[in-house]
């Protein structure tokens, strides 16, 4: 019989004794109302009450007899519950002891806070980070634990208020003695639905990423051969930019001295010299690339760099079909670098995005702010694409998927891009367009 069928019985047992301890009481005062009357009806109303007693004595113990049952079976019932719930309990809890352990002996800091700013879960590597034992922290509250300004609070709060995800920002945050610097990624943590539930930060520190000494020695080698490679070529690079400039002057000495020169030989004059200043180009981005000028360390407002190129290729472009969008952050922080280098470093990725559309198209370019102060710029274009394999070769010397190219732009940018202790990244699709993010920092740090 089920739970539920001897609760039924047992109430029905019980409704039955109840009527018949009602019934013999009524026939109670009935015999002792005809014993006062001296009814001749006495033992006839005697033995209905001795009968409705019996009845009702009968089902009071049958009642009893099935409560009892019933609360044994229950008891029982809810005994084997128990035992299950407490070793499921016991087994869950062993399983998430295993992993904490796990976790603590991470080198990387992790940090979970619920949506409402409350830690919940910190391993032993972000008390550095915490400045307390990681078990002090559980419990409280963001704006409890890190000041106003502190990048990680910072950080945490973005990524829940707007589902923002961070990757490998390089954070400086305060500690005992010097200031700890860290990448840290941030990531929104969603909960029932598409509602955010909290986010988790993963941090590591920059100085725990050791470099074997045989591998530091091999850089160091390749480093110096570079070097020398480097003063070689533009050692050449320079001898064969004399001779392309003594051309030019020859060029002109030829002009002045043909009286009406032939149309043919007018023709070639002029393209013998534009091969030449081609060439001399060349020659000046590879000295640039191969030994740039020290990079000055100057304010440079962004949005008004950027506002200037897009003004200068829109104009080149607007005839083929090309449109630029610039859509700029607002209040965008002022950085320190050499403003021409940008201007002609985001002048070519500008460029190449316009030059990815032949057919004509949109070219978006950003730039918002990151946490870790950091600046981002993006320029995103729906043209031809990249292939995947080719991402990282359009970064070679002399590369390039362009026909007519030079393979001499991205390296320049991104050698830019190092000089101001930034990162550049590209995400292209074939057919679908390619996505430039360059990403600078607001405060950046002379190097030796």
């Amino acid at each position: 019989m089920t739970l539920r069928a001897r609760q039924i019985v047992a109430l029905s047992l019980l409704s039955l004794c109840i009527v018949a301890l009602s019934t013999a009481v009524h026939l109670y005062q009935v015999r002792q109302i005809a014993s006062s009357s001296g009814t001749t009806e006495v033992d006839l109303v005697a033995r209905q009450v001795r009968y409705g007693l019996a009845v009702a004595a009968i089902a009071l113990g049958a009642a009893l007899a099935v409560a009892v049952s019933l609360s044994n079976a229950t008891l029982k019932e809810l005994g084997k519950q128990m035992e299950s719930t407490s070793a499921q309990f016991l087994s869950e809890r062993t399983e998430f002891s295993s992993v904490h352990a796990a976790v603590d002996h991470l080198d990387d800091g992790i940090l979970f806070a619920t949506v409402d700013g409350r830690i919940v879960f910190a391993n032993r590597s972000a008390e550095a980070v915490l400045g307390r034992p990681a078990r002090d922290a559980i419990g409280k509250h963001l704006t409890d634990v890190f000041a106003a300004d502190h990048p990680v609070r910072l950080m945490m709060q973005r990524a829940m208020e707007d589902g923002a995800a961070a990757r490998n920002a390089k954070i400086e945050v305060p500690a005992e003695g010097d200031p700890l610097e860290l990448l840290a990624s941030v990531f929104p943590v969603s909960g029932s639905g598409s509602a955010c539930a909290g986010a988790i930060l993963i941090m590591r520190d920059l100085m725990s990423v050791a470099v074997p000494a045989s591998t530091f020695e091999s850089l160091l080698q390749y480093s110096a051969q570079l070097a020398a490679l480097g003063e070689v070529t533009a050692k050449i690079a320079h001898d064969v930019k004399n001779p392309l400039q003594a051309m030019v002057v020859r060029i002109a000495y030829l002009r002045e001295r043909l009286a009406n020169p032939a149309p043919d030989v007018t023709r070639s004059l002029e393209v013998l010299e534009a091969e030449i200043n081609r060439a001399s180009a060349v020659v000046d981005r590879f000295m640039e690339v191969v030994y740039p000028a020290d990079a000055a360390r100057l304010p440079v407002d962004v949005n008004a760099l950027l506002r200037e190129v897009t003004a200068l290729v829109q104009a080149d472009w607007q005839s083929k079909g090309v449109t630029l969008t610039l859509r700029e952050a607002p209040d965008l922080p002022e950085i320190r670098g050499d403003e021409d280098l940008l201007r002609r470093a985001f002048m070519n990725l500008i460029v190449n995005a316009c030059e990815a559309m032949p057919s004509g198209g949109s070219v978006t370019i950003t730039s918002e702010v990151e946490i870790g102060s950091y600046l981002k710029v993006t320029i995103s274009d729906p043209g031809v694409g990249i292939a995947r394999e080719n991402v990282e070769r359009v970064f070679r010397m002399y590369y390039s998927t362009k026909p007519d190219g030079t393979g001499i732009g991205l390296p320049l940018v991104r050698r830019v891009v190092d000089l101001h202790h930034g990162s550049i990244e590209i995400l292209s699709t074939v057919g679908r367009g390619t996505t430039v993010s360059v990403r600078l920092p607001v405060h950046s740090t002379e190097r030796p």
